[in-house]
């Protein structure tokens, strides 16, 4: 009690306790985390219910086809965009196929290499299923490498707009001319010379037909270098009709043209690379340049390309060997672009495993390096990869790919395809973020597409090969035009 009588705990104001608010997890239904889910289940099923040894080509061919979805939902989810026009996707899509396809070819020939079709280098070593799926994790490998690194260094780098600067008047007028001045200047040399640039196959094999590499070696370096500046020229035409194409003149002229091409393609049954990535060229700048694609759109366009590509190329392999109709070969098992450079890779690995190599030449371990020099000027013999490949296992007669996976195993095999695939996704990587920085500029948008497109190589010839298509058809495109914008705008401005 207190002095005035009252008790101190009635005197006290009452204080109220806060209230405890009570937090409820939302659950956000995240489409893109399911959907990978669902294909990495998918896989684990598919898997399961393979019995061994098959399952061990089925397991490889499932993780390259997880790896591709977590590259494509990993990044859609962080861009609300397909990243279409960039290099990692391209990289992706096209050793996507290099690493999978041959071991579907494998799996839908019942486990087996096709004798009628396959490539005589599988079926003449008749690889069991164990021996088929432990190279695949060879590709497995380089492919998870670069499409983590790729992952961790990319970041959220990307382009947000359609924006473009344009390259002006002088620089397309340069461009024009040199494009006409380059294709009439190829078309008098094999004129003079009596060959052809893209004859078919089937009159090269029957020698009725010489190529270019029946020049002069010195007049061969310079030709070869020129048809591709020639090409290079076409990619830049295709992003000067894309900037106009709102005018529907422009746009009429650039279907035509892709449209001649491909009819002339198809019927003269030969290369078709060019074809290929002009029409990929045209996709990518339409989603940078124009209107982003969707996924739908995305993925019937890509699967119209690559069916197209395997199409051409049967009908090319009809006009040599006419035997595929007789023997009603399955179109999933017949040989192809991509089961030919696994090939070359697994006769590698077996050629080096028999002892039948011996030491390789310390240059091919370095051939990205010393091909930006001319081999004039080299103090020692430069050797072209594919061609020592041949010469050591033997065969004539034929023009095969290396394939970087092949390049690895001829070193040190799996710590070699792990450095090359780390090391391979952070240039991209690196490339993709400067690029970003400086996404307005034309010649910018021009080198990255040129670095884009040729990536594909990395997977089909050697890892670094595109360092010599920079230097030796991307700066000579550049330092040209802008030579001759530059004499037109002196000229312009003394007549002014």
């Amino acid at each position: 009690m207190t002095d005035l009588g009252i008790s101190s705990t009635a005197e006290l104001p009452l204080t109220r306790q806060p209230a405890r608010r009570v937090r409820r997890r939302r659950i956000v239904f995240d489409a893109q985390f399911v959907m990978l889910g669902v294909v990495f289940v998918a896989g684990i099923i598919i898997c399961a219910m393979t019995p061994w040894p098959h399952r061990a080509v089925m397991l490889p061919a499932v993780v390259i086809f997880e790896l591709a979805a977590l590259y494509v939902i990993v990044l859609y989810r962080r861009d609300r965009a397909l990243p279409v026009f960039e290099i990692g996707s391209v990289w992706v899509a096209a050793a996507f196929f290099y690493s999978v396809y041959p071991l579907i070819n494998f799996i839908a020939n019942d486990y087996e290499w096709n004798l009628d079709s396959s490539d005589w280098r599988l079926t003449s070593k008749a690889p069991s299923s164990e021996l088929v799926g432990a190279f695949g994790w060879r590709y497995v490998i380089y492919f998870g490498c670069f499409v983590l690194t790729y992952l961790l260094l990319r970041g959220r780098a990307r382009v947000r707009s359609t924006e473009m600067d344009s390259p002006g008047h002088s620089r397309i007028v340069a461009l024009v001319t040199l494009l006409v001045g380059m294709q009439v200047f190829l078309i008098a040399i094999s004129k003079i010379y009596n060959f052809e640039f893209n004859a078919p196959y089937s009159e090269v094999l029957s020698g009725r037909v010489q190529t270019l590499v029946s020049l002069p070696h010195l007049l061969l370096q310079f030709v070869q270098n020129f048809d591709h500046i020639r090409f290079t020229y076409s990619q830049l035409l295709i992003s000067i009709f894309l900037l106009r194409w709102r005018d529907w003149r422009y746009r009429l002229l650039l279907i035509a043209a892709l449209t001649v091409d491909v009819v002339y393609t198809a019927s003269q049954h030969g290369s078709r690379s060019e074809l290929i990535l002009l029409l990929l060229t045209a996709v990518l700048l339409y989603h940078r340049m124009v209107k982003p694609l969707n996924v739908k759109l995305a993925v019937l366009i890509g699967c119209s390309i690559f069916v197209g590509f395997l199409t051409l190329g049967v009908m090319r392999n009809r006009a040599i060997e006419p035997f595929y109709d007789e023997t009603h070969v399955p179109f999933l098992v017949r040989n192809n672009e991509f089961q030919a450079v696994w090939a070359t890779s697994y006769d590698i690995f077996t050629l080096k495993r028999d002892g039948v190599l011996g030491t390789p030449p310390w240059q091919l371990f370095f051939s990205d390096l010393y091909f930006l020099v001319p081999s004039q000027l080299l103090p020692f013999e430069k050797i072209d990869p594919s061609a020592w490949y041949l010469n050591a296992a033997g065969i004539e007669g034929v023009g095969l790919m290396f394939g970087a996976v092949g390049q690895a195993v001829l070193g040190f095999d799996w710590p070699e395809i792990f450095v090359r695939g780390i090391l391979l996704g952070a240039i991209a990587a690196m490339l993709h973020r400067w690029y970003v920085r400086r996404y307005r500029n034309w010649w910018v948008n021009m080198f990255y597409l040129f670095v884009s497109v040729w990536t594909y190589y990395s997977m089909r010839q050697t890892s670094f090969a595109s360092l010599y298509f920079i230097v030796y058809w991307f700066v000579p495109s550049y330092v040209s035009v802008e030579l001759v914008a530059l004499l037109l705008r002196k000229t312009r401005a003394r007549l002014a």
